[in-house]
């Protein structure tokens, strides 16, 4: 298997790159203009990954949506077409090699073009063209692969625009799984009741947890996936069960974590009150 040195590899060579590519380069990938060489770059002067991390970070954070003039779309096509060439090449010099690992100054080309590469990709691609039924499929997936943050992953595509924003309130089952729980925001206004609403007559999975305090996090739906509702005494989960019930026929999965004998008796009672549409306990 052929031994290529990072010598070796003129054509994408870190001197080459701004050259071949007679675009915007990201700086730190030219050692003689790099202005953070003694702070973001590892061994032998090549970025870190912290450093080309921290460089796409600020060209997102610096972005301003907007629809693009025609000129703004050649242009942004035409330098993920070189992007994605330079990219191709470094995977052909790759096969030489394999399975030795790239150069890291080829290695941390690669990985800079690809992303350069996505970005412009993301930004060109007519994803509003596409039809409703497509679209709802991509915001349900990004949804349900948020697991961690799925309040905001849901109010973000509803903040992103007009059309996802019908096009999310429009589909029920992004609304349809609820979770009751936290300190300080009970309330016909807290989020898991707009969610309740939103629903509709889809089919409903809720779960309430009255066991946990979670004060410290209220303020910040990133701590807490769905920190929402106060249980600070019975009152406030029969009030919460009464309320839930009034959608029985709609409700799949009902799951309440309870942490006393006295809130579980107090639940099975709830349950199977007659005229509040409750379960035979």
């Amino acid at each position: 298997m052929q031994n290529l040195e990072a010598s070796q590899v003129q054509q994408i060579s870190v001197e080459n790159f701004e050259a071949s590519l007679m675009v915007h380069v990201y700086h730190p990938l030219s050692m003689a203009h790099n202005p953070l060489t003694t702070h973001n770059t590892g061994p032998m002067g090549v970025p870190t990954q912290n450093s080309i991390d921290n460089h796409f970070r600020c060209l997102l954070l610096g972005w301003t949506p907007h629809i693009f003039t025609p000129q703004e779309t050649h242009t942004a096509r035409l330098e993920g077409l070189q992007y994605m060439l330079v990219a191709q090449q470094i995977r052909e010099a790759y096969k030489d090699i394999s399975p030795q690992n790239l150069p890291a100054e080829v290695q941390t080309q690669l990985i800079f073009a690809e992303r350069s590469y996505k970005i412009r990709y993301f930004r060109t691609f007519p994803i509003n063209n596409l039809p409703t039924e497509i679209i709802t499929d991509i915001l349900c997936f990004v949804v349900w692969a948020s697991i961690h943050h799925p309040i905001d992953t849901r109010l973000h595509i509803t903040w992103t625009c007009r059309q996802w924003r019908q096009i999310a309130l429009a589909d029920l089952t992004l609304w349809n799984d609820i979770w009751f729980h936290g300190s300080d925001a009970w309330g016909h206004e807290s989020w898991p009741w707009a969610w309740f609403n939103q629903a509709h007559q889809a089919p409903l999975d809720i779960h309430i947890d009255t066991t946990r305090d979670h004060s410290n996090s209220v303020n910040n739906l990133t701590d807490d996936i769905n920190s929402v509702t106060k249980f600070s005494g019975n009152d406030n989960t029969l009030h919460l069960l009464l309320r839930v019930l009034h959608k029985l026929p709609t409700i799949r999965i009902l799951i309440i974590d309870v942490d006393d004998w006295k809130s579980l008796i107090q639940v099975f009672s709830v349950l199977g009150i007659p005229g509040s549409g409750g379960f035979q306990v």
